[in-house]
This record gives C-alpha cells, sequence and structure tokens, in this order.
C-alpha cells in the first residue's frame, strides 16, 4: 500500500491494472492565510476581497486534479461540529473590487506570499492567487524559503501571505475550533495572528458542556464569526489518498487518519 500518492499519479493509476485507488474521507483542510497583525490584513473588506478573488474550482482542477471540495467553514466536516450552513464566499472579482474599494486601501497595494522551495504544489497554488490578486489590483509577489524557513516564518508572524492545512487525530471538535480559530489556541488561529477574545470565551464554555447539541451550537457561532471575519480563506477539503495492489481487500482509513489491518486480507 501507498499512502498519499501524488494528485497528479491518480488517474495514471486508476487506469493501470492490478491497482486501485482508495479515497477516503479525511480531516485535513487547506488555507489561504493572511496575517491579521499586519497592514492591511488587519482590514476585513482588504480579507473579503481576497477570500473574493480566488478561484477554489480552479485550485481544486489544477493541484488536487479534482479530488477535492471547496470549503466553507474552517472546520473539517469530519468533525460533529461542522456547519454545513456557511458556504465558500464566491468567486466574484466584482465583490472582491468593490471591497477593496471600500477598504483602507481602494487602489490596490503590493504585498508577499511565502512558499516552500520544492513544494509544486505550493507553488501552483501560488501562481493562480497571484494571478488572481493582480485582477483587483493587489500585486504579489512569490518569496520562496526552503520548509524551515517557511515554518519559523509562520510562527513567529514573520509573512504577510503564505499557505497551510490543519488535520486532526482527536474525533472532539474542540482541538481544531481552538488551533484554527482562537489565538490561544496554540497556532495564533492558524498564524493568521487573529485574535477574538469572545471565541475564547464561547470554546471555554463549551468544553465544560456534556450535552453535545448545545457544544454544537456554540461551535456554530464560533464558526460563523470566523467566517464573516475571514481571518484566512479556508480553500479546499481533501481526502485520503492511498493507492494499492487490487490483491487487497477491506482496507479502509476513519477520517482522522487512523487505520488498522486486522480485516485487510489478500487474495492470491
Amino acid at each position: 500500500m501507498n499512502e498519499f500518492p501524488a494528485y497528479s499519479s491518480i488517474q495514471g493509476l486508476e487506469g493501470k491494472g492490478g491497482v486501485q485507488v482508495g479515497r477516503f474521507p479525511s480531516s485535513r483542510v487547506d488555507y489561504l492565510v493572511m496575517n491579521n497583525a499586519k497592514k492591511p490584513f488587519d482590514d476585513v473588506n482588504v480579507r473579503k476581497a481576497i477570500a473574493q478573488s480566488v478561484d477554489r474550482q480552479a485550485l481544486i482542477k489544477t493541484v488536487l486534479f479534482g479530488a477535492g471540495k471547496a470549503a466553507g467553514s474552517y472546520l473539517t466536516p469530519a468533525l460533529w461540529s461542522h456547519d454545513n450552513s456557511i458556504k465558500p464566499l464566491p468567486y466574484d472579482l466584482n465583490a472582491a473590487k468593490a471591497d477593496l474599494a471600500r477598504s483602507s486601501v481602494p487602489n490596490g497595494f503590493s504585498t508577499t506570499m511565502t512558499i516552500s522551495s520544492g513544494d509544486a504544489d505550493a507553488l501552483t497554488a501560488a501562481q493562480l492567487v497571484q494571478n488572481a490578486l493582480g485582477k483587483i489590483g493587489i500585486k504579489v509577489q512569490l518569496k520562496t524559503l526552503d520548509p524551515s524557513a517557511v515554518s519559523a516564518a509562520k510562527h513567529s508572524g514573520d509573512f504577510e501571505l503564505g499557505f497551510t492545512y490543519c488535520t486532526t487525530d482527536i474525533i472532539d471538535p474542540d482541538e481544531i475550533i481552538r488551533f484554527g480559530g482562537l489565538y490561544s489556541g496554540g497556532s495564533n488561529a492558524l498564524y493568521s495572528q487573529y485574535k477574538n477574545p469572545r471565541l475564547d470565551r464561547l470554546a471555554n464554555r463549551a468544553s465544560t458542556i456534556t450535552d453535545q447539541s448545545k457544544r454544537t451550537a456554540i461551535y456554530h457561532q464560533i464558526q460563523e464569526r470566523v467566517n464573516a471575519d475571514q481571518p484566512m480563506v479556508p480553500l479546499y477539503y481533501s481526502p485520503a489518498l492511498y493507492s494499492y495492489a487490487d490483491t487487497v481487500h477491506d482496507f479502509k482509513t476513519l477520517p482522522t487518519g487512523n487505520y488498522d489491518l486486522v480485516n485487510v486480507w489478500l487474495s492470491k
């Protein structure tokens, strides 16, 4: 079995004899992150303009070769409190230009996007975003660093635009609600530096309640607020990909990424 074959290889693998491809539900969510601590990304109108300039379907087609779904909420649909009512902001350049016109930089601005060297998918995605933002007056310069330097820049807040993703191996939503949306959650809200103390209070309250429906209602409030503020742009939900011989049977993974081989068997 091959864990996580390249998306670009899937079509070829599916047409190859003796091989099967599994697309399993995953908790992975990818994001375009804006550093809310740096101007003009502290302006919600700028962030909304960027969000509406991103063509998620083009990213899914080009980067994932169609193996993904446009993301609405920042919380993965693998978790029970995911808010299905939150839809992606539509790709709408006219609406994006209108939001930018209402912002602190109505005539546009220049910025940098930091990506990892050697990551072909990140480069492709960055070029698509660069081209899209250029259409509304935002000039993006791509800055390539080695992966360790990109990680250090994210953790220190020394960047303007970039990509990140998160997964979870815990089926309770508390972890990703905090990690992705709260400054105090361990990643400064996915490195966006987004701060909303009310959301901390809501998350703390939810963690003391045992009633799942009441917790869900609170987590929906958090997701709705983060969606309104757009500190990062949720791009897409992607499956966990595996390729394996057609002699392998009953293999599957959980959305958390765990799997075992207890019920897996081989035919001759």
